[in-house]
């Protein structure tokens, strides 16, 4: 039985490579920065519109009504089962 050749493991070997990856994707995260800052200059400048603002703040309203007296126990439970009927429920429209 033959052993494999043990690759050994090099700090600066890896953070060379990653290092070389992130300066030939330069150009992409150069873009990625330059679209969310306009579309968040775009948000900052352009009002959105007053329903829209209203069904938010409508939203926001209801969720500090939901959770207003929970313990820090109770905000991780509504905050996980939230986020797992929402997975579910995305889940079911795909299926």
């Amino acid at each position: 039985m033959k052993k494999r050749g043990k690759k050994s493991f090099s700090l600066r070997k890896e953070y060379r490579d990653s290092w070389n990856y992130i300066k030939a994707s330069r150009n992409f995260i150069y873009i990625a920065i330059g679209i969310f800052l306009i579309f968040g200059l775009i948000g900052f400048f352009i009002p959105a519109p007053d329903f829209l603002a209203e069904q938010i703040l409508d939203f926001v309203r209801e969720l500090l009504e939901k959770t207003q007296d929970m313990s820090q126990i109770g905000l991780i439970q509504f905050i996980f089962f939230n986020n797992l009927k929402g997975s579910a429920s995305s889940y079911s429209n795909l299926t």
